[in-house]
């Protein structure tokens, strides 16, 4: 995507990604009330991290992101904060510390190289230390958005489907999940699965629409084959039509939640 398609996602997704703040509030209740050392992994344009920052007050937060737009963004809306912003990959990052929490809300599902980043996060992780992670949960991971995407290819460049690849991790069970986190040496201590439903009007479908789900939808980085010019303002014009004959449009979003830890009981 141009650049100025990357900041009009990084706008849309603080002000309008409303699953993630909202999964970021029950992530929240998970956490310790107090910790000396944070670090929030993905953490995007910082709203959810201020947010982790209030409820725990540590003595230290660092936020990283791979995108340096992202950081950017968050360090200019955040001007009086106390986490310090960085950019980093979370697959090669060596911060030369450990930390008592990490937070990935939101995120996991978008690490390139999953082995490796969880392999990263276990080694920065203290011995007493929880790693909490929020995720997408199944691969039919919003109707809503699923069916209007396949119709979207379907009708409109039916010719591409076969060459897209979606990027995010939507595993579809807990033993799944488990297999994962244990192949890094980190074992679930809870986990916890909920259903976010919201009953949104056209207008309201658009912005959570722009908030995540473009991203993955439009990034020449998932197609094998080069996009037409058109394709990004055809995909915005085929969603905000596709529901516009509905007062109401219902969007239920699966999420799951892990607090995880380094030594199996």
């Amino acid at each position: 995507m141009k650049n100025n398609t990357l900041t009009t996602y990084e706008k849309e997704y603080y002000h309008n990604g409303i699953v993630q703040h909202d999964a970021a509030k029950t992530l929240g209740s998970l956490l310790p009330e107090a910790s000396d050392n944070v670090l929030d992994v993905g953490c995007g344009s910082g709203r959810v991290s201020e947010f982790f920052y209030e409820r725990m007050k540590p003595k230290k937060m660092i936020a990283i992101d791979k995108s340096s737009n992202m950081i950017e963004e968050a360090i200019a809306l955040h001007k009086k904060t106390k986490i310090h912003y960085r950019t980093y990959n979370i697959e090669n990052m060596n911060l030369n510390s450990n930390f008592d929490v990490i937070i990935s809300n939101s995120s996991l599902q978008w690490f390139e190289n999953i082995n490796e980043a969880l392999k990263n996060i276990q080694n920065h992780l203290s011995d007493n230390g929880r790693f909490y992670v929020q995720t997408s949960f199944k691969k039919d991971w919003c109707p809503a958005i699923t069916n209007m995407i396949n119709a979207f290819f379907h009708n409109i460049y039916p010719n591409l489907e076969s060459h897209f690849e979606f990027p995010c991790r939507h595993l579809n069970n807990i033993n799944e999940y488990k297999l994962l986190f244990e192949s890094s040496n980190l074992f679930i201590e809870h986990s916890y699965i909920k259903e976010f439903v919201y009953y949104v009007n056209n207008d309201q479908f658009m912005k959570i629409f722009k908030s995540g789900a473009i991203n993955a939808y439009s990034n020449q980085g998932n197609f094998k084959i080069k996009l037409p010019c058109d394709f990004y303002n055809d995909l915005i014009n085929f969603s905000q039509n596709y529901y516009s004959h509905r007062e109401v449009i219902k969007l239920t979003m699966p999420r799951i939640f892990f607090t995880l830890k380094k030594q199996k009981d």
